[in-house]
């Protein structure tokens, strides 16, 4: 009679595989590396996934990737027309929304680490570079509504994917480097201030200009 699969140890395998994943990306991970960190076999890894896209998968779902910017893009609609967050109330939805997906990314940390930072040779492959230019796309719509009269131009709209270019890096180094839930809250709400902060300043700006100035780096002013 053929051994039925044991849940706890397959949980392990995949457990240490994420912790591969996150630690030196897909690429560099062996099966025989997660055989090692789950404490088993590779010949036992192999009872459980035939090899490690099958593996990949079980650590990182799609449907994780699909609810990091679903949970998101909600989180910024929620805004409004507010321009400081410092503004809204406690109990404001935005608050709400924005606790449930620190939770929701705290919950599952490797995933976060691997989705935004070490996702070579995967199909997240450029995640964060697609979420990057949503969020540009996200904030665009909302400044639109809180400053009416901004024009993005050019310029704005290279600040904007600079900003969560590094912003994104920012978070995936935070989710890296502290293991702890209470230390990764703490460098994700310094980040999130600095950040919220320096996009009120720029739209602000960029509205009493009128947003109109657009030009390439380094082309002339015509006169």
């Amino acid at each position: 009679m053929a051994q039925r699969p044991k849940e706890h140890v397959r949980a392990g395998i995949v457990a240490g595989a994420a912790a591969l994943f996150a630690e030196v990306g897909y690429e560099a991970t062996t099966m025989a590396a997660v055989a090692e960190r789950a404490g088993s076999s590779v010949g036992n890894v192999y009872k459980y996934f035939a090899g490690k896209d099958e593996l990949f998968q079980a650590v990182l779902p799609p449907a994780f990737a699909r609810d990091v910017k679903r949970m998101t893009e909600a989180r910024v609609k929620a805004l409004g027309t507010v321009r400081d967050v410092r503004l809204l109330a406690p109990d404001a939805r935005y608050h709400a929304l924005a606790g449930e997906l620190l939770d929701y990314c705290l919950a599952h940390r490797e995933r976060v680490v691997i989705l935004l930072g070490r996702a070579q040779g995967t199909p997240f492959a450029s995640f964060a570079d697609d979420f990057a230019s949503k969020l540009v796309q996200w904030a665009l719509e909302y400044a639109h509504r809180a400053w009416p009269t901004l024009r993005p131009s050019a310029s704005v709209r290279f600040a904007l994917r600079q900003i969560y270019d590094n912003y994104l890096r920012s978070l995936a180094a935070a989710f890296a480097t502290f293991e702890g839930p209470n230390a990764i809250r703490e460098a994700v709400a310094h980040l999130t201030d600095h950040h919220q902060g320096g996009l009120k300043h720029l739209f602000e700006s960029a509205a009493s200009q009128g947003g109109t100035k657009s030009q390439h780096p380094g082309a002339k002013e015509r006169k």
